[in-house]
């Protein structure tokens, strides 16, 4: 009996260490930093794919919007005839008049900026196309800025006039410059586009 008391008295409780310990003061530094370093990684990654999608996003929308109105443009200059008396003289003219086979009468023209009636912003220079009937209207919408809208036109005079003199002449034909700008708050959506074409008509007068 006495050696069982003995013993018990000689026994200490002992709680076995984890394999595993805390980090230290260093690894956390270290952690802390690879964390951040991949932090400001993906950041960058997200910003720059943001910018790239505003920035596809302006030159869609500025691609179609142009396209669509220099190809309405195009359409009526190959339908109709150039009605020389309206032209404005010099070359290149900010105005076309045409004439369309039905005797009806069409004109472009850019108008510049501080005139948000017609353009729909104050700030901006939009292509507008006129009818005999009194419509009026904007071709471009309000976020596009036409930088520039040129009309060249040859042979000067009107074509048909002087091959009753005798004169060869060839077909009118016109070259449409137009060049137009996205509005944007931001750079990135912001972007420009250049458009140029020659069409000929294709009514022909005997």
């Amino acid at each position: 009996m006495g050696y069982f008391k003995k013993n018990a008295m000689s026994f200490k409780f002992q709680v076995p260490r984890s394999k595993f310990q805390g980090f230290t003061l260093i690894e956390m530094v270290v952690a802390l930093g690879i964390f951040l370093v991949a932090s400001t990684a993906a950041t960058s990654i997200f910003v720059s794919a943001n910018k790239a999608s505003r920035r596809t996003v302006g030159i869609t929308r500025i691609g179609s919007d142009a396209r669509w109105a220099m190809e309405k443009m195009v359409e009526d200059i190959r339908l109709g005839t150039v009605d020389y008396a309206a032209i404005i003289s010099g070359t290149p003219t900010n105005f076309l008049s045409l004439r369309t086979i039905d005797g009806q009468m069409i004109s472009y023209s850019w108008v510049r900026q501080n005139n948000s009636d017609v353009c729909g912003a104050a700030a901006i220079s939009c292509i507008v196309v006129s009818y005999n009937n009194g419509i009026r209207a904007s071709m471009t919408p309000k976020g596009i800025d036409v930088r520039r809208l040129d009309f060249y036109v040859w042979p000067p005079k009107d074509p048909f006039v002087l091959a009753g003199d005798g004169r060869t002449v060839g077909q009118p034909r016109v070259t449409i410059v137009f060049e137009t700008e996205t509005i944007g708050s931001k750079k990135e959506e912001q972007s420009r586009l250049s458009l140029q074409t020659t069409v000929s008509t294709r009514v022909y007068k005997r």
